[in-house]
């Protein structure tokens, strides 16, 4: 594996020195060897940043493993390790009946690197966002060593921990409530006539009680679709489970078993259509009112030069928060119960740096249009880190933040992305 670049192609920095993590005592001697090289540290996985944000030209802790080892806890509680791909745990948790209540479409990335970053499913409408279903985590801090936290001890820490891009520590495990495992997935297909059609038939799928467990918005050239669904042990499929205004003309039932997996696989063949690319992908998170009023603003940008003029792939994701859950400091969680997530992922070749430039300036168009309709984006993408700080997403909790980093990483630059400072 190159760890001089990451995902997005756009970065390059070749590390001084390289750890291979396969346990916590790695992890521990790597901020040594950081301290003694008085070096920066970044820890990295399967790298699935667009900025350089999992790059170094310090020490980089490769912490990655394809196994796992569960620990059973009961009552549907499991501890899993952090550096275990999310592929390998939901196959060993499928073996015992059991699945994680959100999964990505990339079952290649770490659970401590998707937790991190936030975490967002099709099944995030029901479940909320991955770092929402995390009960406690031990964080392996440079200062203070392991410390176990969660919403009632150390919950500053939790909250910093989670969806902060390693800032206060490294997450070494995180507890989870498993939920029971149903083998096949339901869905509907529906065309819209219009970006303003398919928003409007969101807010129904969204209620209480809709039977809607899953669901994905996109566009396709100049066509809008939603997909959305249920689970089952039954590879049988209720019709008859939705009213017919939430159908559409001409619905496409569909029943596909273990989905996890083959959404992994249908992402993994788009991406192989584009493997001399530079990917520069972008996530925000609204409530309803704002997200249709970012879109109605963005849509007009997608439609012209540049963004207009290469590969993408625009998604859709609903997250629905429980009124008590935890205010995360970095994390893509503005205030809302039901959340939008609204993703743009553009794929440019690598052989024209000046349609990259336009488009990165362009994003940082939409950038301020998050701002302007009080969204938030994902610190994973190709946002460039002095534009975030400078619209303001995260003032409120950079103090904690920065004293939270001070007592737990002391004057060891760990995962440094531009946040310390005044």
């Amino acid at each position: 594996m190159d760890l001089s670049t990451d995902f997005g192609r756009t970065r390059y920095l070749r590390p001084q020195q390289v750890v291979t993590a396969t346990r916590r005592e790695d992890i521990l001697t790597a901020f040594d060897l950081a301290r003694k090289l008085d070096a920066p540290i970044t820890v990295r996985a399967s790298g699935h940043s667009c900025n350089g944000q999992t790059l170094s030209d310090g020490v980089v802790v490769y912490n990655r493993l394809e196994t796992t080892e569960i620990k059973f806890l009961g009552d549907g509680l499991v501890q899993i390790p952090a550096r275990s791909t999310w592929r390998a745990v939901e196959t060993a948790l499928n073996r015992h009946g059991l699945k994680a209540p959100v999964i990505t479409d990339y079952l290649a990335t770490t659970v401590g690197g998707t937790l991190s970053v936030g975490g967002i499913g099709l099944n995030s409408i029901v479940n909320g966002f991955q770092i929402d279903n995390v009960a406690r985590l031990e964080l392996l801090r440079p200062v203070q060593g392991p410390t176990w936290c969660s919403p009632s001890e150390h919950p500053d820490l939790f909250r910093a921990a989670l969806g902060g891009l390693g800032q206060v520590g490294v997450i070494e495990s995180v507890v989870i409530q498993a939920h029971p495992y149903k083998r096949f997935c339901h869905t509907v297909k529906r065309a819209h006539p219009s970006l303003r059609h398919l928003l409007d038939t969101l807010p129904p799928l969204t209620e209480p009680g809709s039977g809607v467990d899953h669901l994905h918005g996109y566009f396709r050239g100049e066509n809008y679709f939603t997909e959305f669904g249920y689970y089952s042990d039954s590879p049988q499929t209720d019709r008859k489970r939705y009213p017919e205004a939430w159908l559409g003309k001409n619905p496409e039932w569909s029943v596909v078993a273990d989905l996890p997996f083959a959404m992994h696989d249908k992402r993994d063949l788009w991406l192989n259509a584009f493997q001399d690319h530079f990917r520069v992908w972008v996530d925000y998170v609204f409530d309803y009112e704002n997200f249709c009023a970012f879109l109605a603003d963005f849509e007009p940008l997608l439609e012209s030069e540049p963004l207009n003029q290469s590969a993408r792939g625009i998604s859709i994701l609903l997250a629905r928060r429980r009124p008590d859950a935890v205010p995360f400091i970095l994390a893509p969680t503005p205030p809302g119960e039901m959340l939008y997530g609204f993703g743009s992922y553009f794929m440019l070749s690598r052989w024209n740096p000046h349609q990259l430039t336009r488009t990165v300036a362009a994003l940082n168009q939409a950038l301020e249009l998050c701002a302007r309709h009080h969204g938030r984006p994902y610190l994973y993408g190709a946002h460039p880190m002095e534009q975030v700080l400078k619209l303001g997403f995260f003032n409120e909790g950079l103090p904690l933040l920065r004293r939270l980093r001070t007592e737990s990483c002391g004057g060891l630059r760990l995962n440094p992305i531009g946040l310390d400072g005044p």
